[in-house]
């Protein structure tokens, strides 16, 4: 498979996942800003993970884009990958009606969890062992900021069943992490 036909399907999954979550919010039942107010947990669970699915899709073509080949067990991770975040849209409605709830919080961030552990701990050493030594990115899963990210997700994890909307601050956090370290890889590649 080459990678470019890797690519297309997975950006066609990432725009319809976006594309259902969209589609989940329900009209306000009247036109009054009291009646939009009932739509802002909604909105927050979208942007929330709209941002989540747009950093994987984001870190999903970074990472291919210097394999020299795509390999039969990226190719399964990948499309494992894809179906942990097919469920996105169900567990961002679900949070968005439910938005002080244990079991909402917590399938969310499961369902995150189980994404972070297939990119970071598969796909990114598999990617890695098939791209050139001199095209790999000078600064990628660094080992501090996957430790930040486990302990937030501990802590989340933990602190759940008090306060349920940390486990969306913690996927904040670990969304913001990932843009940080995608920072810090370009601006290496353009000072070199």
């Amino acid at each position: 498979m080459t990678k470019e036909r890797l690519n297309a399907i997975t950006d066609a999954v990432f725009a319809i996942i976006a594309t259902i979550m969209v589609l989940e919010f329900k009209v306000p039942s009247h036109p009054t800003w009291a009646a939009l107010t009932e739509a802002l947990q909604p909105m927050l669970a979208y942007i929330i993970s709209f941002f989540i699915i747009w950093v994987s899709w984001y870190s999903t073509h970074q990472l291919t884009k210097p394999m020299v080949r795509i390999t039969y067990r990226y190719y399964w991770l990948a499309g494992i990958s894809l179906v942990v975040m097919s469920f996105m849209p169900f567990t961002t409605a679900w949070v968005g009606q439910n938005f002080m709830a244990f079991v909402p919080e917590i399938f969310y961030a499961i369902i995150n969890l189980i994404s972070f552990v297939i990119y970071h701990l598969l796909m990114e050493p598999e990617a890695l062992r098939n791209t050139p030594v001199d095209k790999r990115p000078p600064v990628h899963n660094n080992i501090l900021v996957n430790r930040v990210r486990i302990i937030a997700m501990v802590i989340g994890l933990v602190t759940v069943y008090w306060f349920p909307p940390i486990s969306v601050l913690v996927l904040l956090t670990f969304s913001s992490l990932h843009i940080i370290e995608h920072i810090g890889i370009e601006k290496s590649v353009m000072a070199d």
